[in-house]
């Protein structure tokens, strides 16, 4: 899952790299780690610039608005059921960063 990686990058990108066969060399190390690390709150989509990956794959929590979750995950309920996650049943949950949405 995207915040798998978004809250270990180092780790899960190592993990990616072993599964593929090729080595995770200390400069792409360090190119993962600039890129995940930044200050930016992820406010442009796919801009390559460095952001703090956690903030980013939580973004959507107070970005959009409740009744488009709810229908997201209406939709998607199978799919989040399977991969793991938890369902956000009101805006105050939706919001409330503290609560973790990520089974394991």
């Amino acid at each position: 899952r995207y915040e798998d990686l978004a809250r270990d990058p180092l780790g899960h990108t190592a993990q990616m790299y072993k599964f593929v066969g090729l080595k995770f060399l200390p400069h792409l190390k360090t190119w993962v780690y600039n890129s995940t690390r930044g200050k930016g709150m992820g406010n442009h989509a796919f801009h390559t610039n460095a952001r703090d990956a956690l903030n980013v794959s939580q973004a959507w929590r107070w970005s959009l608005p409740y009744t488009k979750v709810s229908r997201l995950q209406k939709v998607c309920n199978d799919t989040m059921t399977l991969l793991g996650y938890h369902l956000v049943r009101s805006e105050q949950e939706q919001r409330n960063l503290s609560l973790d949405l990520l089974g394991s």
